[in-house]
């Protein structure tokens, strides 16, 4: 999937870890090998074969039959892709995009069509695909295979060779600090040995990671994790039953009257040998004679072999950081964390519902204290006894920032004590997490999915709130003002001429257009167009920048024959915020222009 999307599995929620022996006895991931595999998301039966022209072209890139592909651009596909948070999605032979994300004749969109082509390639595009047997997600590798075949298509190079993946959605979740993936999403069903639905265990497996992008610098990345689960008390009625595993955990939750009733962060009370807890970070296990003070202690031991390499020892997660070393260039490693949460049914016909907002969070250099982004997984339950994601792929929450329920679990967290220590037999302070005091986000989007206009207005809403931040504000308003200056800085301005009627009558006009913003103006290169004739302009947009005003629009018929001769004026309009799609109502000198002005985004 494209934004470019991908689903996300985890392990338990810290608050109900399926952990090793220390824990619960209980292995990870044993649920989730038995669990059956989830139907993915369904896409209207109809759809429109990929053009002939558009066939012709990538057919031989991909060396493929691209007959079966079916291209959705309705309501259903539309909303698929909102759900998901992407701009396109993958699967089987079926494409859907969001919104205006199927653009074939632009650059950044045949980017997006060739990746999901590339999907489609992977999954087998002539094969039928039984939904039952489906994985809900494709692997990390399908998804690189996918990016380095778009990369190939735009140098002109020849594809690349795709491995076959058993089909499934492909769908990953950028930030403005980076990127969430998933290596697993799973549902968990277990029924009873006796048979029905009493007693079966249900839940989910996720194994989520976080891989920060070019504008971070840290050199400890750790993930936080909210949860809030509910449950019906008899069948039929309302889920809204508040559950915690232990009475202490309850104590820590957000109340009735606050914004989001039952949310907690997620870690477990107790650690090793019933060490306390007093770190927030997901991926952290308290150990006796070693109970972390500051959010950089206890660093989860890393695994490199296995099942769970890459999800540490404990099987919880790992930190992260993207750490500059001396030669200038950058050593990358993801956060992980990895959960299983799991219920089982008390009487037939009772629901569940559990959500998770998972958060990443720079914890030492540079960006310190910095929110990088978070997103949404979760399951539910219905009466009759399936669980089944929900949502059906991790959902980009916030590309900064975590949710305001969040926060507010955040506060309870921040004045709670733990549950005694074994050996002092007293609580124990929590350690805090950074939070935000006022800064919100201008855009629940990252920067890159944002259009020019609403980076242009926002960018000024950024700068007025840098003005007076502090801390955790300034860092989160910092991260989203270079988010937006980064995508800015690779937009154009598209100008559109068609010259019905031309202000030479000698012949051809010699057509360019003129942008200025300030004391910035820029011309470009001259075309010759006469009656009926059309040209189109671009200019980049960093050298209009910065933009705080109208920017300047003006059309010239350059004149070459005397020294005296001044260039002729066709059009002269000024393109106010926020910055959409304008065009002429009228023309200067006798001529007859329609002139669109726009930005490529």
């Amino acid at each position: 999937m494209s934004q470019l999307a991908h689903p996300v599995p985890a392990p338990a929620s810290a608050v109900d870890r399926p952990a090793t022996s220390p824990r619960s006895g209980i292995k990870p991931g044993k649920l989730a090998l038995t669990a059956p595999r989830e139907q993915a998301p369904a896409v209207s039966a109809t759809g429109q074969p990929l053009p002939s022209a558009l066939r012709q072209e990538f057919e031989p890139f991909f060396a493929h039959d691209l007959s079966r592909v079916r291209i959705h651009v309705d309501q259903p596909a539309h909303q698929l892709a909102s759900r998901l948070a992407a701009d396109a999605f993958a699967i089987s032979h079926d494409i859907g995009f969001a919104t205006n994300r199927y653009r074939p004749d632009t650059v950044g969109g045949r980017r997006l069509l060739v990746h999901e082509l590339a999907h489609v390639v992977q999954q087998g595009a002539t094969s039928a695909v039984d939904a039952e047997k489906m994985p809900k997600t494709l692997p990390p590798a399908a998804e690189r295979q996918a990016d380095a075949a778009a990369l190939a298509y735009l140098a002109g190079r020849p594809g690349p060779a795709l491995s076959r993946f058993q089909p499934g959605l492909a769908c990953a979740v950028k930030t403005n600090g980076g990127e969430f993936d998933t290596d697993s999403y799973t549902p968990t069903n277990v029924p009873p040995k006796k048979g029905g639905t009493v007693g079966k265990v249900i839940g989910a497996h996720i194994s989520l990671k976080f891989t920060p992008n070019d504008l971070v610098e840290a050199d400890l990345i750790g993930t936080v994790q909210s949860v809030r689960t509910l449950r019906a008390t008899k069948a039929g009625g309302p889920v809204d039953a508040t559950s915690f595993p232990s009475a202490h955990k309850g104590t820590m939750a957000l109340g009735k009257t606050d914004s989001d009733p039952g949310r907690v962060i997620d870690q477990t009370d107790t650690g090793t040998k019933k060490t306390p807890n007093t770190n927030p970070l997901y991926a952290t296990d308290a150990k006796p004679g070693a109970i972390p003070k500051t959010l950089t202690e206890a660093v989860p031991a890393e695994e490199t072999t296995g099942t769970s390499a890459g999800y540490g020892k404990d099987g919880f997660g790992e930190h992260g950081y993207r750490k500059k070393k001396s030669d200038g260039s950058f050593e990358i490693k993801t956060a992980t964390l990895s959960d299983s949460p799991r219920r089982s049914i008390a009487y037939a016909k009772q629901e569940w519902v559990q959500t998770f907002e998972v958060s990443a969070l720079a914890l030492s250099g540079p960006l310190a204290n910095t929110y990088l982004g978070s997103v949404e997984w979760g399951w539910k339950c219905d009466a009759a006894g399936n669980a089944t994601l929900a949502p059906p792929a991790i959902r980009l929450i916030s590309p900064g920032l975590p949710s305001s329920a969040f926060t507010d679990a955040a506060k309870k967290w921040n004045a709670a004590k733990t549950v005694k220590d074994p050996k002092s037999k007293k609580t124990l302070d929590t350690i805090d997490l950074p939070l935000p005091t006022s800064a919100t986000e201008t855009s629940n989007k990252p920067a890159a999915d944002r259009s020019t206009g609403e980076l242009l207005v926002s960018l000024g809403a950024v700068d007025k709130t840098l003005a007076t931040a502090k801390d955790v504000d300034k860092n989160a308003k910092t991260l989203e003002k270079r988010a937006m200056e980064q995508t800015l800085a690779t937009r154009q301005t598209l100008i559109d001429v068609k010259v019905k009627k031309t202000e030479d009558w000698t012949g051809a006009d010699e057509v360019y257009a003129l942008l200025s913003s300030g004391s910035k103006r820029q011309k470009t290169p001259v075309k010759s167009l006469n009656d009926g004739q059309s040209g189109s302009f671009a200019l980049p947009l960093p050298s209009l920048m910065p933009i705080n005003g109208p920017i300047s629009v003006q059309i010239f018929d350059e004149d070459t024959g005397t020294f005296f001769d001044q260039d002729d004026m066709i059009v002269n309009m000024p393109w106010q915020s926020p910055y959409g799609a304008i065009r002429n109502t009228r023309s200067l000198d006798e001529a007859e222009y329609d002139v669109r002005v726009r930005f490529n985004k």
